[in-house]
């Protein structure tokens, strides 16, 4: 796979504006600018297609001191080795660029001008300036080419046009594009922060991925390992090459500052050359910033890893103890140096600080590097800090998938802890991990409890926020109103009170991301008891809080999981995929720790919905993400629902599989029980197994439990699957304070009941609106079956299933959807067989591929067109063609 031809990307708003700058009716041509990588050269080509440049020139190193070396290669008609003068060589390039074919002015590529002597380029401006020739030239920075070619760039006689970072659709365009399939969102995205954009090292870690095995696919979807570091294989060779060309002083340079993550311009050029370190600025690969002190650091930090990996071991001793000797301090700056110091230390053989190990363990933890956090905690000696050190331990088990390990580790290091802070700290982490292990919430309450008698007041309050969590995860919703209600008054944390505004609680949050997660769990209790107009302020608070930068990425991904629940439990099922789509992961190392879990409610959201082309898209996603590292166990919620999908559009085969493969799988917290094991006894039920009567059950157990916003909408599954009993239910249970689709539920209940066809369009025309195809189906269904419905209401019945087909592709009317251009290849080889009518196992005979293959490729097109069935992907085709 890694020797397929890496796709050039179609850029056509930038091929147009180098266009016209190769074009000009005056000035000298075109300048493209950007970073090494990032398509300078290739931009230039598309602009030029069809009409290859006159005459080709390249800085290079080896020749950028050498009178006219640049174009050397141009001078063959001149006598001597050296030539006389610049009016010698502008009548010697005059005649080439004469002799070359085509009308109008020739085109001069000027490639890696930063490196062009001075006089090549003086004639080449000069030629350029009087009409000979159009220039075409790259450079890294404008201000670091060559004298003559910034004249003509600072008189506006020469375009620039800087070229952009790939943004995260183009990424996933060339990622999707080479591995010819679909890609995990969250890998997806770490790979465009780790490339920052970059398409040449976008490539480089594709491949070196791929190499390593470190990307792989599952269920037809790549997916990057949690534990894949990208320095490590051929991208290391790669770059490796690419640093080659510098010198031993240069070399020295790169080696200090990579080592050190950022160095102290006075202390780098207290050890190395002035010159060589000013050569490594202007190629810019190290770059300088920092106020009030001025720092050093490379510009790119796959180069940083690169570079720092290769540091031979004695020679890594050596330079730390030059650094220290020069007065560096680098365990006091940012945690990237702390983190790069403390890398330094352990691989140099040095014994490292506990204390600072300690702190470097956290901040590999804040960093999402599970791995790295245990090797630093697995540092700390002695007993002062082995309390901090497990904490450390337990919150990398828990984000690598293995919960219960954590809980261990957690409760065993409290046993001997006696400093009540970091007794308090862990517990709040054994208490954290077991919210995610089965039947664990009510052990992790008796060890709070436990914990918190022996603590003082103020760790003991510092516990809060982790016994509200686990309340939360048991299924306590009326509970939990009060405390959460306390804990939130007055907003978070910072906020200026009004005028006659009451103080905050005394019990209130402590910072911004504990009120945030309370926040979403208070609004997701308040949907869950059926006050569901007094969530919606809750739900706003909390929504605008979101991006606060105060917020850690655990704490924003878990806040916007409740709050995209309790979104979808109103009705407002776009508000709930707009919320999550915004990126509450982030793109970093924390992308791969719970990017599947957000893609896993994405897709169970649309699923229930009955949107199944977009709810297999997301779900395909999350389990080629979770079957990786699965924190926030996504994989058997992903099952359930890809099973109610199957179910839901005919494929009987792949609902069982996905049955059978979900098994017994067990559940933590309750909220994420119900509603998987609400999606398996539909599933079940519409393949005819059985599951009706226990799935009115459970709806009917959350209603008992006080939980009647949660049991209405289980109840309605059952209702439209036909259990009279849960009909009765529905229209017995009338909640305090009903939302749209509530309301919408409550008039499908009564149409149902009493054979209301009004009742039952009022539903089906709400349904539709809020964004529920499946269910407004149903309703206008009932309608249709109803003997006794009038002319009109049945053609009303009609329009809606009729607009109900038509919305399941919203984005087929424009764009790359109504084209199927945004299908990979065989995307489209699959989706073009299944609209002719061929079964997957035909499919899979011809295209030499498995079935199961076959179905990822054909689940992946349908969510790109916004399909829900291959009636539909025929029609679409047809359309496109």
């Amino acid at each position: 796979m890694s020797e397929r031809r890496w796709p050039v990307l179609a850029r056509p708003g930038l091929v147009a504006t180098v266009g016209a700058g190769l074009r000009p009716a005056t000035g000298a041509g075109v300048v493209v600018s950007g970073e090494p990588g990032i398509g300078k050269t290739t931009l230039l080509g598309q602009a030029l297609a069809g009409s290859p440049p006159a005459l080709s020139v390249r800085g290079s190193a080896l020749v950028a001191d050498v009178p006219y070396g640049a174009l050397h290669a141009h001078l063959t008609d001149l006598d001597g080795d050296v030539p006389e003068g610049p009016l010698a060589v502008s009548r010697a390039l005059g005649r080439v660029l004469r002799g070359s074919a085509g009308g109008g002015r020739p085109v001069v590529l000027v490639d890696n001008s930063a490196l062009v002597d001075g006089r090549s380029a003086h004639v080449l401006a000069g030629l350029a300036e009087s009409g000979a020739a159009v220039l075409a030239v790259t450079a890294v920075d404008l201000v670091d080419m060559p004298a003559a070619f910034a004249e003509l760039w600072r008189d506006d006689v020469l375009t620039a046009v800087p070229v952009p970072p790939l943004t995260g659709q183009e990424v996933g365009e060339l990622v999707g594009g080479h591995l010819d399939g679909p890609v995990a969102a969250a890998t997806l995205r770490h790979l465009a922060d780790l490339s920052e954009g970059n398409p040449l090292l976008l490539r480089y870690l594709v491949e070196d991925a791929l190499g390593s095995g470190g990307l792989v696919r599952t269920e037809g979807v790549w997916a990057l390992t949690g534990g894949h570091r990208p320095a490590d294989g051929r991208l290391a060779q790669l770059i490796g090459n690419r640093l080659g060309r510098w010198s031993a002083a240069e070399r020295e340079g790169l080696e200090l500052v990579a080592l050190t993550d950022r160095l102290p311009l006075r202390v780098l050029l207290s050890l190395v050359d002035a010159a060589a370190f000013e050569r490594l600025e202007r190629s810019g690969i190290v770059v300088v910033d920092g106020d009030p002190e001025p720092s050093a650091r490379i510009a790119n930090r796959l180069v940083a890893d690169v570079v720092r990996r290769g540091v031979p071991f004695t020679r890594r001793r050596a330079l730390r103890e030059q650094v220290l000797a020069a007065g560096a301090d680098l365990t006091g700056g940012s945690p990237r140096q702390l983190l790069s110091y403390a890398l330094w230390t352990l691989d140099s053989g040095a014994t490292l600080d506990a204390a600072v190990a300690v702190r470097a363990a956290r901040a590999a933890g804040a960093a999402f590097d599970p791995e790295l956090a245990l090797r630093l905690a697995g540092a700390v000696t002695g007993e002062e800090h082995a309390g901090e050190a497990a904490a450390v331990r337990a919150q990398s088990l828990r984000r690598m998938g293995l919960a219960g390990h954590a809980a261990q580790v957690a409760t065993a290091a409290l046993q001997a802890e006696p400093d009540p802070a970091t007794r308090a700290l862990l517990a709040a982490e054994a208490a954290a991990s077991l919210v995610w292990v089965a039947g664990g919430a009510d052990r992790g309450l008796a060890l709070l409890a436990d914990v918190r008698a022996a603590l003082p007041a103020g760790p003991a309050a510092g516990l809060t926020g982790a016994e509200l969590a686990l309340r939360h995860a048991r299924g306590e919703a009326a509970e939990l109103v009060g405390p959460l209600t306390a804990l939130t008054a007055g907003g978070p944390p910072g906020r200026e009170r009004g005028a006659g505004e009451p103080p905050p609680d005394p019990l209130r949050a402590p910072d911004v991301g504990a009120w945030l997660v309370a926040a979403a769990l208070l609004a997701d209790a308040l949907v869950a008891t059926g006050r569901q107009r007094d969530a919606e302020p809750v739900l706003a608070a909390a929504s605008a809080v979101l991006a606060d930068p105060a917020v850690d990425a655990e704490q924003r991904t878990g806040a916007a999981l409740a709050l995209a629940r309790a979104l979808a439990a109103l009705g407002r099922v776009d508000d709930a995929l707009a919320l999550l789509s915004a990126g509450p992961v982030g793109a970093g190392p924390e992308a791969l720790v719970l990017g599947g879990a957000v893609e896993a409610v994405q897709g169970l959201v649309l699923a229930r919905a009955g949107r199944i082309g977009a709810a297999r898209a997301h779900l395909l996603s999350a389990l080629g993400q979770a079957r990786r590292r699965d924190p926030l166990v996504s994989t058997g919620a992903a099952l359930a629902a890809l099973a109610l999908c199957a179910a839901r559009s005919g494929d009987a085969a792949g609902a069982r599989a996905h049955l059978a493969e979900h098994g017994a799988q067990r559940y933590a917290p309750h909220a994420a029980a119900v509603a998987a094991r609400a999606c398996l006894l539909e599933a079940s039920t519409l393949l005819g197994d059985g599951g009706l009567a226990e799935l009115a059950a459970l709806g009917a157990a959350e209603v008992a439990a006080g939980r009647p916003g949660d049991g209405v909408l289980v109840l309605w599954s059952a209702a439209r699957l036909g259990s009279r009993d849960a009909v009765d239910l529905l229209v017995a249970t009338a909640l305090p304070q009903p939302g749209p689709l509530a309301a919408a539920v409550a008039d499908h209940a009564a149409g149902l009941a009493g054979g209301d066809p009004a009742a039952l369009l009022r539903a089906a025309g709400a349904l539709q609106a809020l964004g529920w195809p499946g269910a407004a189906a149903d309703a206008a269904a009932a309608v249709a079956a109803l003997p006794h419905a009038g002319r009109e209401e049945a053609r009303a019945a009609q329009r809606v299933l009729a607009a109900v087909r038509r919305s399941a592709a919203p984005v087929r009317s424009a764009g790359r959807a109504a084209s199927g251009e945004g299908l990979t290849p065989r995307e489209r080889d699959v989706a073009s067989r299944a609209a002719a009518r061929l079964s997957n196992a035909e499919i899979a005979r011809e295209l030499h591929l498995s079935v199961r293959t076959v179905e990822s490729y054909l689940q992946s097109a349908f969510g790109k067109l916004g399909v829900s069935s291959r009636l539909e992907l025929r029609d679409v085709l047809a359309a496109a063609s």
